[in-house]
């Protein structure tokens, strides 16, 4: 319920896909692959029905993420950003976004590993890349949209799902460290009054 008015629904005429607040200043954070190709322009849809235009301002190829900036929803909050640390396997998560345009969408589940794209998962990423798998499920337009943890801190960008007769509930996010780390953005640290993932601690 904190989560969901940080995460907006991005439309042009080509795609459609999710994406979240993490900046005071109307910045968003999706996939590459929903803004790949056609106009860097999107009309980006808040929760409660605002809509403003966004341009693509950074694109990350290996990666598979996206920067937007909008001008018009600086009022909404961004989300917390696990900045140090990989959620752990059995971890609960929260997939927040808008499938097939159903925006305010959210599953549920776990985190099912930590992975590194090699065997089935090769050449879907680069190998240095960090992969979340969880089965929590990850549908087309949930691309782009935040993983959280239970404290609500986004951990994942969710990014793609593996699906077919022989495989079920296998779905994939960028780890937000590894989105961080390469726009050279340093964790706060630890200290007293700071949790693992760099937040500070609510009373």
């Amino acid at each position: 319920t904190n989560s969901l008015p940080s995460v907006v629904m991005l439309d042009n005429e080509r795609s459609q896909g999710s994406g979240f607040i993490i900046s005071n200043n109307g910045l968003i954070v999706t996939n590459r692959h929903v803004v790949s190709g056609g106009s860097p322009k999107f009309q980006v849809t808040a929760m409660d029905g605002r809509k403003a235009e966004g341009e693509v301002i950074y694109v990350d190829r290996k990666l598979d993420f996206a920067l937007i900036r909008t001008e018009n929803l600086k009022s909404l909050k961004p989300l917390p950003l696990c900045y140090a640390t990989y959620p752990l396997p059995g971890q609960s998560v929260v997939a927040l976004g808008s499938p097939l345009g159903l925006a305010g969408t959210v599953t549920r589940g776990i985190v099912s590993a930590i992975r590194y794209p090699s065997g089935a998962l090769e050449g879907i990423a680069p190998s240095y890349v960090t992969l979340i798998q969880t089965d929590a499920s990850i549908s087309p337009g949930n691309s782009g949209g935040p993983l959280v943890n239970n404290r609500g801190e986004v951990v994942g960008v969710n990014t793609f799902s593996r699906s077919g007769a022989s495989a079920q509930n296998l779905n994939f996010a960028v780890s937000i460290v590894d989105v961080l780390k390469s726009l050279n953005v340093r964790s706060p640290g630890l200290s007293k009054g700071i949790n693992k993932c760099g937040n500070l601690i609510k009373g």
